[in-house]
């Protein structure tokens, strides 16, 4: 077993620039190594970063971000299509106009743009990668097939990125980015796995949601927050539950706790790992735990600790776009996942 080495070790925050403390050693379930990437803990907004190097981007090209059809995948993406309609819901909420341009950052192979476009929006979307945006693109959806720092636009009404600030070397770079490309007043809604979550101390170093080393940055809502006050963006609104990730986040938690490896029925219909005869007593039990895993995160959503969280950042009204200056950091966004894959989402 091998640790994390590199020049990207942990000396402060991604998310507040303070310095942090080693907090863990996480396991990247996806490698064959078996190799271990330490984990920093930011004594100021409680947010936890990943050392080493970012991953290359193949890393979300294959695996569990794979875009091959899992088992089941006509019944999952169905779920899913369903799923999406929080997505829209928040949006509206939001105030954004009948035909309004929303850009989805980090599209993955379409998903949330259809339903996004199916509730009266322009939406359209970029990704870097290029199995998952060819995909998109054969299927008649806009999008391009283009990184964060070399994407250009303007006058823009909202941006969407659902999961995928995780996955970024730099967040206040990237929202800075994002931000040029918003009308003064626009929106941006942000989803993340909370680390602080009530599913992350139940698994422990086994939670679903590290992903290491491809999650760069684990948020917590203090996190979010301080983001979006250091950028001058007011948060608007909070959500903590997600339906596609909060109870079957709880509810794989759980099956770790059982001694189950991490993710073990997503990683089962993604064909990563073949289910044992041995594992079989506790899958029966963990089965019973469905409703007991429901019940808990939606308790957990109650008390602000669902397994993830959403934000919805307003830029100000008195503050042009264009005097917003994007950085031109290279590696701004590091390779980032399709975070909505047409079978079943990654983590």
């Amino acid at each position: 077993m091998t640790t994390s080495k590199g020049p990207r070790d942990i000396d402060f925050c991604r998310v507040c620039r303070a310095k942090v403390e080693e907090w863990a050693s996480i396991t990247d379930w996806e490698s064959s190594t078996s190799q271990e990437f330490r984990l920093g803990r930011c004594a100021d907004c409680g947010s936890i970063t990943t050392a080493g190097d970012p991953p290359p981007i193949h890393a979300y090209e294959s695996g569990l971000y794979s875009q091959e059809d899992p088992i089941g995948s006509r019944l999952l993406r169905r779920i899913l299509s369903v799923l999406d309609h929080q997505v829209v819901r928040w949006l509206r909420r939001s105030n954004i106009p009948a035909g309004g341009r929303v850009i989805d950052v980090g599209a993955g192979s379409g998903r949330l743009i259809i339903a996004l476009r199916s509730a009266g929006w322009n939406a359209f979307g970029i990704e870097p990668g290029l199995r998952s945006s060819s995909q998109a693109i054969a299927r008649g959806l806009p999008v391009s097939q283009v990184s964060l720092e070399d994407y250009k636009n303007s006058d823009l009404d909202a941006a969407v990125l659902w999961h995928v600030l995780e996955h970024v070397e730099d967040p206040r770079a990237a929202l800075i980015r994002i931000s040029s490309w918003l009308k003064p007043g626009g929106g941006i809604l942000v989803a993340v796995p909370l680390a602080t979550s009530w599913q992350a101390r139940l698994a422990g170093t086994n939670w679903w949601h590290w992903d290491v080393p491809r999650h760069r940055t684990h948020f917590s809502e203090q996190g979010l927050r301080t983001l979006g006050r250091d950028l001058s963006l007011t948060v608007e609104r909070v959500h903590y539950l997600s339906w596609e990730h909060g109870p079957a986040g709880m509810w794989m938690a759980a099956l770790s706790r059982l001694g189950l490896p991490s993710g073990y029925p997503f990683r089962v219909l993604k064909r990563t790992i073949r289910p044992k005869f041995a594992d079989l007593p506790r899958v029966l039990v963990g089965a019973f735990l469905v409703p007991v895993a429901l019940c808990t995160e939606l308790l957990a959503a109650r008390w602000r600790a669902g397994g993830a969280i959403a934000a919805y950042y307003r830029l100000p009204l008195n503050l042009p776009s264009s005097a917003v200056v994007a950085p031109q950091t290279p590696g701004l966004i590091s390779q980032f996942t399709p975070p909505h894959n047409d079978g079943c989402t990654p983590p």
